[in-house]
């Protein structure tokens, strides 16, 4: 209870789960003039030759002072089945 009212809460973690071999190596490369840092993976082979792919962006979020992997995981909340 907060001031004499009832809150109800949703309280939930995660995990990162890297599934292959290698590392999980993100490079960020900011652009002043977009005033964005796109997320670059590079996925690596076994020679260690590797590609990269865009995988997302770096979000300021000035509130929270620090930034944020925008689409890095999604979450859902159902309806408990009865």
């Amino acid at each position: 209870m907060i001031g004499g009212t009832t809150h109800h809460v949703l309280r939930f973690s995660n995990v990162v789960w890297n599934g292959g071999d290698g590392a999980l190596d993100l490079r960020g490369v900011s652009s002043f003039v977009s005033k964005t840092t796109k997320v670059y993976q590079r996925i690596y082979d076994t020679s260690g030759a590797y590609m990269s792919r865009n995988v997302g962006e770096f979000v300021f979020h000035p509130e929270h002072d620090h930034f944020h992997f925008e689409g890095f995981s999604n979450f859902e909340l159902w309806t408990k089945a009865g």
